[in-house]
């Protein structure tokens, strides 16, 4: 008998639930590293400290050919840092932190950061005011324009259905390791020694755990996995068993996941729980089964990305640290690739280090996250996408290294246009005089600018707050008003298709841009009107 397409959907859910909380070993030296995993998903309280690093090493020769500006770019990018200290949380909504973010060898920015079930604020060093971000949402639906009613009934249905997420997920948990945790393999190179390691200043006893594993030995352990979840059947059939009669217990979770409840649907030919199992584990086996094939298939293969990524100098080292418990306690993980040198062009010609390191301490126990702190004149977040760049620089000191980050290395400051000679809607229009002419509305949407139109004297005038230009121009004359004064344009503002197009190279020359054309291919051409403020 074919399986309908609804219990198919049905069990591709269940198998993205399963792979969610996939993720363990076998027991190595006496430490049942199962069971360690599993505590780890239920961590809910915990005072931590955490570094994610992340090293570019780019093929020196290709870094010499590039740009200056590149180069810049490079140097800044190549070296970042994450680190956060103090974290504390409280539970999945409230919880506070200190961090800084370091670029390259000379910029740090520091930042705090507090959060409850309804606020995050961001304090960034050198920013005039903090940061704000509804984390209900309310603000963003707001934004896009529903009514109150429907953000209220969202956010309730929302609150519902992550209460329900998190309840099922619990239970789900000891199901899933049953088959997903201890099928699991250990890495080739894993071995287990006790030691003494400080965890926030204070030096506690602990299972050191070390696994390492090269790009071959990556793909092995991934295809041994694979075949290890096909070869036991009977765990899988029941672990589905068991998540089906949890989910079952709890009609919400089906909502909250976009799908119709199968067995609370009125049908009177409605499958029972065992029935759904029986459907379910066969659709996911075969799903395996399939997965296994084609992992083989391409194993079998010769293909060169393949074989370029997954190679001896692709390395994964690994390290944590396990306290009496069966907590983890602290963690270690580096990802790394080094290619080969050779007097040819590398295939690869870049490699990259990433590291990330954390400890923590009082886990599950009673923490107390400070609370979000506003002041008169926060920012909200959801606000700044609707800023220019050169508005949203104004929101950090002028000597603060953010603002220096911002305006001088990412340019935030730079407005471009770009119109190509074959676009359909509004392209540039060169005129028998070799004067180019563009939309004059385009222009000003991307400089930010404020285009109005007076019906009893037909003009239209343009503000760029940025500069504090004022232009007023009419259809049919070449007089335009620039912040009072007169300027003659030796070609007419003209309307075309709608729009009113104006001399490009004079109004950039108002508004402080530039103006360029650059050839695309030999049909077409690119028009750029640009400025940095």
């Amino acid at each position: 008998m074919k399986m309908s397409l609804k219990f198919k959907k049905a069990s591709v859910v269940l198998l993205v639930l399963t792979l969610l909380f996939v993720a363990g070993c076998q027991a190595v030296g006496g430490l049942d590293l199962n069971k360690t995993l599993k505590n780890a998903l239920k961590v809910t309280t915990s005072e931590s400290n955490h570094s994610l690093e992340f090293q570019l090493h780019m093929d020196k020769a290709l870094l010499e050919e590039s740009s200056e500006e590149d180069k810049e770019i490079y140097n800044l990018l190549s070296q970042v840092k994450i680190q956060l200290d103090n974290v504390k949380m409280q539970d999945k909504t409230h919880f506070s932190l200190e961090g800084s973010l370091k670029l390259g060898t000379e910029t740090e920015i520091g930042f705090d950061m507090q959060a409850n079930d309804k606020l995050l604020v961001i304090d960034v060093d050198g920013a005039k005011e903090p940061f704000t971000f509804d984390v209900t949402g309310e603000k963003l639906l707001e934004i896009s324009g529903l009514e109150l009613e429907e953000i209220e009934g969202y956010t309730k249905a929302t609150k519902q259905n992550e209460e329900s997420i998190a309840k099922v997920s619990t239970e789900l948990i000891d199901i899933v390791g049953e088959y997903g945790i201890n099928n699991l393999p250990n890495p080739k190179n894993i071995k287990v020694n006790a030691v003494n390691e400080p965890i926030n200043g204070v030096s506690t006893s602990l299972m050191h755990v070390q696994a390492s594993l090269n790009g071959p030995e990556m793909w092995s352990w991934v295809k041994s996995y694979v075949d290890a979840l096909v070869a036991d059947r009977a765990g899988l059939d029941a672990m589905v068993s068991g998540i089906i009669k949890v989910l079952a217990a709890n009609p919400d979770i089906w909502e909250s996941i976009g799908e119709a409840d199968p067995f609370n649907s009125g049908e009177l030919d409605a499958m029972t729980e065992d029935e759904f199992a029986k459907e379910s584990s066969e659709a996911l086996s075969e799903m395996l089964i399939e997965l296994q094939g084609e992992l083989s298939k391409l194993d079998k293969s010769e293909d060169e990305m393949l074989k370029e990524a997954l190679t001896d100098e692709l390395v994964l080292k690994t390290d944590f640290y396990v306290d009496s418990k069966l907590d983890i306690r602290k963690q270690q993980f580096e990802l790394s690739f080094t290619p080969k040198s050779s007097e040819e062009e590398p295939a690869i010609p870049f490699g990259f280090t990433l590291k990330s390191t954390s400890e923590s301490w009082n886990v599950n126990g009673v923490v107390k996250a400070n609370a979000p702190v506003l002041t008169n004149n926060q920012v909200a977040v959801e606000d700044i996408v609707t800023l220019q760049g050169y508005q949203t620089l104004k929101l950090f000191d002028e000597n603060s290294q953010i603002h220096d980050l911002l305006k001088n290395k990412f340019h935030l400051n730079k407005q471009s246009y770009q119109s190509f000679s074959d676009d359909y809607y509004n392209a540039p229009i060169i005129m028998p005089s070799y004067i180019t002419m563009v939309a004059v509305r385009d222009v000003a949407d991307v400089f930010g600018a404020t285009v109005t139109y007076d019906p009893a004297t037909k003009k239209v005038t343009v503000f760029d707050e940025a500069t504090n230009t004022k232009i007023v121009i009419q259809s049919g004359s070449s007089i335009a008003l620039i912040n009072g004064k007169k300027v003659e344009w030796k070609q007419p503002v003209v309307n075309f298709n709608g729009s009113m197009y104006v001399p490009a190279r004079k109004l950039a020359e108002a508004l402080g841009a530039e103006i360029n054309w650059e050839p695309v291919d030999e049909a077409a051409k690119v028009l750029t009107i640009e400025r940095e403020l």
